[in-house]
């Protein structure tokens, strides 16, 4: 059987790479939507304006979810599409979840561009479980393009129940970035620090 994952992750970071998506300043940090400050940002929804990116990751998301990647492939498939964000808003309806779901106890799968804390992921979870208008979801898991991986965070994740699945870890960006000469071995340090920090 032919493994349509191998590369992935690969092809993914040299995506990133070529997209100028992945940012790394050691002198003057990056402040992430966690508040904390990195010395690497890393912008998946670049992938978003680029057709071939866009493409091979929704391909990608498609064999593990079996599920599009938001409006590009819930209409290929033919699939309804919420839109959720970590808080309700502050004005207008209030809502945290745009869009209805079709019944209650719909299958829903969450994606997410790049997990760092995890916070907003787990709270739309939670929004969606909670549910709207009579309607509750069942979340079968997130999908994210880019994840820090952090350990505290995977934690999370299974005492809340919520499968992870991500098509590229930290390590396997820094690897693609040192062996094509793309990332210094004192970027390498500095990321690999904030890492240990936070893990």
């Amino acid at each position: 059987m032919v493994d349509y994952l191998k590369d992935a992750p690969d092809e993914i970071a040299k995506m990133l790479f070529k997209l100028g998506a992945v940012k790394v300043n050691l002198s003057n940090y990056y402040r992430l939507g966690s508040g904390d400050f990195s010395p690497l940002y890393v912008d998946a929804r670049q992938l978003l304006s680029d057709m071939d990116a866009r493409s091979r990751v929704s391909s990608r998301i498609l064999f593990w979810v079996n599920i599009g990647w938001a409006m590009t492939l819930a209409n290929c498939k033919l699939l309804p599409v919420l839109y959720a964000r970590r808080d309700a808003k502050d004005h207008g309806l209030l809502n945290q979840i745009e869009g209805e779901l079709p019944k209650d106890g719909a299958k829903v799968v969450v994606l997410d561009d790049v997990i760092t804390t995890g916070r907003s992921a787990l709270s739309v979870c939670e929004a969606l479980q909670r549910g709207k208008n009579g309607k509750k979801a069942e979340v079968l898991g997130v999908f994210t393009v880019f994840d820090w991986d952090f350990s505290v965070v995977n934690k999370q994740f299974e005492e809340a129940g919520i499968p992870k699945t991500r098509i590229i870890p930290l390590n396997t960006l820094i690897a693609y970035g040192i062996n094509h000469g793309l990332l210094s071995d004192e970027d390498k340090r500095q990321i690999e620090e904030f890492y240990r920090q936070h893990c």
